[in-house]
């Protein structure tokens, strides 16, 4: 049919010719509308799953660089530290602590150092000896932070846990640089 049929069957029916083609153009509105508003949800639903996935390896990296199995061992300086291992502590008392578990227990009661732009937060921290403390790095990346002349290598995000067994007043060091006091008191 063509489109001179569509007209007289239009008119005949007392539809004229502009409204048939006004009605197209609505279909046509309405369509790409819908095509719009689908690929519009489709954008939307890719980047959610693209930022789960960044926050699904954030997680992993961080359960994998704090979430081994750790220990504690004095060293001749007195300062016991939390190293992570791939086996079973046979000295020392074995922990395993994920990052939220270490700061529920060392951040609650106070035991925490917290390095930000290696910046020691609090300035000074007095603990009792044989007291274990969190070394909590909050950077996007790796410091070496001193205690006394033990060296911790704190991957970003990363943290360990230790403990002063001499008394004394140690200057805690972030790649160098004075971060902050600590005080073991008897």
């Amino acid at each position: 049919m063509c489109y001179a049929h569509y007209r007289d069957v239009l008119s005949h029916f007392g539809f004229e010719t502009a409204n048939f083609k006004h009605s197209k153009n609505n279909m046509d509105k309405k369509r790409m509308a819908i095509i719009g508003g689908v690929i519009l949800l489709i954008i939307i639903v890719a980047v959610l799953i693209n930022q789960n996935k960044k926050d699904s390896t954030s997680t992993k990296q961080q359960t994998t660089a704090t979430g081994q199995e750790q220990f504690s061992t004095p060293d001749e300086s007195g300062v016991s530290t939390t190293t992570p291992t791939s086996t079973p502590a046979t000295t020392g008392s074995a922990i395993n602590l994920s990052y939220n578990q270490a700061l529920k227990i060392y951040g609650a009661n106070g035991y925490r150092i917290q390095f930000s732009e290696c910046h020691g937060i609090p300035g000074q921290l007095s603990i009792r000896q044989g007291v274990k403390f969190m070394l909590d790095n909050r950077d996007n990346k790796a410091h070496t932070i001193k205690v006394k002349s033990r060296s911790f290598r704190l991957p970003a995000y990363g943290f360990a846990v230790i403990s002063a067994t001499e008394t004394g007043t140690y200057n805690i060091t972030c790649d160098g640089g004075g971060a902050t006091e600590l005080n073991v008191e008897a």
